[in-house]
């Protein structure tokens, strides 16, 4: 008993995040959960972290939503509508939201400091216009739900999606998702090759889903940093595809490129990225472990080995070694890397259960559950196969 109670005693109430530190790295350290630490400081459970930042690891001290900053050139501007709060539920997202008050996405989006693709979570607090009637917005988000008159857009199936991803992806929660699907719930498991229905523009589909550039016609006061936040994409990246320098004026009526999600680098590009890859592993090796069950992840504008490092929660010597790469290798735009996977397939041995394995990979009983579309009070059974968080 009273080593429990010196252990508790010597717990601290905050950390200063050193480089390196993630989210779920932090908290099973301190003997928590994901769900907890992120809940103590008013953040996402897939939340970025910031060296230097200060996180409490006892509840209570954090009053107020804490914001993690980002790049001003992807995070729109404030605005200074007069608002009031509204606090996340489960199956809220941000397109529902907007329609349910009236408002469109890119206004809600803007009121919070977020991008319109953003995803939510449970007991985050929104601001929303202070005109607002939350009882008349709840009546009519019912009639609207059961009336089924949202915009959508046809989806193959492909190897690997799954519904939660898909609506990650155009920014929309499953239930929404499943809400515009007649035959299939917020829990249903999709087949490869199944048409769907998305609440969602083709133009979103081609570029988030189906890895395709679309057309933009420039309109009368666009810029094309206006342009790069509106899509959410790097503005070097932009004016790559159409073979524009970064402060070049967009000319009225002119079509221009909006490449996809994932870009694919050009040849020249591919073969730069060999050769500096090369170079770079045969000037420092790394001395760090290979990892295995990895996947492929393709670079992109802007992205470096510590913030890759950082963002799939392995040192950089880890990442580097399984690549080949020194620790110092300087990324291409395009280059495909080794990286952990996101999840793993688990085989439920005798006295596994829900709740056991969820505190086992750092995740909530419900996280857990909604990987695998089952209820959270499931009866687990020996020998069944679920998919878990790969730490």
């Amino acid at each position: 008993m009273s080593t429990a109670n010196n252990a508790a005693a010597s717990q601290p109430d905050s950390y200063v995040v050193q480089g390196g530190d993630t989210l779920i790295g932090t908290a099973n350290r301190f003997g928590l959960s994901v769900t907890q630490l992120a809940s103590y400081n008013n953040l996402s459970s897939r939340a970025d972290l910031l060296r230097g930042q200060k996180l409490w690891l006892i509840p209570g001290k954090v009053t107020a939503p804490a914001t993690t900053p980002a790049a001003p050139s992807t995070k729109p501007s404030k605005s200074s509508t007069a608002t009031k709060n509204y606090k996340v539920k489960a199956g809220d997202g941000l397109i529902a939201l907007a329609r349910q008050f009236n408002v469109s996405t890119d206004t809600l989006a803007s009121l919070n400091g977020i991008n319109s693709t953003s995803s939510l979570y449970v007991g985050q607090t929104l601001k929303v216009p202070a005109s607002v009637d939350f009882d008349a917005a709840s009546t009519t988000s019912a009639s609207s739900n059961s009336s089924s008159s949202v915009a959508t857009t046809n989806y193959k199936v492909k190897s690997g999606d799954t519904l939660i991803g898909i609506a990650n992806s155009i920014g929309v929660s499953a239930t929404e998702l499943a809400a515009v699907n007649s035959n299939f719930d917020a829990k249903a498991r999709l087949q490869r090759g199944q048409t769907i229905k998305v609440p969602a523009s083709k133009e979103l589909v081609d570029r988030q889903l189906n890895d395709k550039a679309v057309s933009y016609k420039v309109k009368s006061g666009d810029t094309l940093t206006g342009v790069a936040k509106r899509y959410n994409i790097g503005l070097s990246d932009l004016a790559s595809a159409n073979n524009l320098n970064t402060n070049s004026n967009l000319i009225l009526g002119r079509t221009i490129t909006i490449p996809a999600s994932g870009s694919v680098a050009s040849p020249s590009s591919s073969s730069q990225s060999s050769s500096s890859a090369s170079s770079n592993s045969s000037s420092s090796a790394s001395s760090g472990t290979k990892l295995g069950n990895t996947e492929n992840y393709k670079v992109k504008s802007g992205d470096g080995l510590i913030a890759l490092a950082r963002q799939f929660g392995i040192s950089v010597e880890d990442l580097a070694a399984t690549n080949d790469l020194a620790t110092n290798a300087q990324l291409q735009r395009g280059q495909t890397l080794k990286v952990p996977k996101a999840t793993v397939s688990y085989t439920v041995g005798s006295g596994d259960s829900l709740i056991g394995l969820a505190r086992k990979y750092g995740v909530s009983t419900q996280e857990l559950a909604d990987m695998n579309n089952i209820a959270a009070d499931t009866m687990l059974q020996r020998g069944q196969r679920l998919t878990v968080p790969n730490r």
